[in-house]
C-alpha cells in the first residue's frame, strides 16, 4: 500500500471517531436534558396546587363547578318528585 493510501484510511478512522464521539455527545446531552425536563416538570406539578386557576384551567373549573351544581340540582328535583308521588299514592 503505498503512504497516501495509509494516511487516507488513518483520515477516515479519526474522521469516524469523531462522528462517532459526536453523536454520543449529542446522545447523552439529550439524555441528560431529558432528565431536567422531568425533574422541573415534577416540581412544577408539585407547586400547582397553590397557583391561582387562569384562564383555561380557570374556565374549566368553573363548567366542572356549574355541572356539578346543575347535577345536585337535578338529584333533587327527582328526589322531590319521587317524594310527593309516594305521599300522593298513600
Amino acid at each position: 500500500m503505498s503512504d497516501l493510501h495509509i494516511a487516507y484510511r488513518r483520515l477516515l478512522r479519526r474522521q469516524d471517531a469523531v462522528w462517532i464521539l459526536a453523536a454520543l455527545v449529542v446522545v447523552v446531552a439529550e439524555l441528560g436534558f431529558d432528565v431536567i425536563e422531568r425533574g422541573i416538570g415534577r416540581y412544577l406539578v408539585w407547586q400547582n396546587s397553590g397557583r391561582q386557576r387562569i384562564g383555561r384551567s380557570w374556565e374549566a373549573a368553573q363548567s366542572r363547578a356549574v355541572a356539578g351544581t346543575r347535577l345536585e340540582q337535578a338529584q333533587q328535583e327527582i328526589r322531590q318528585r319521587l317524594g310527593t308521588q309516594a305521599t300522593v299514592e298513600n
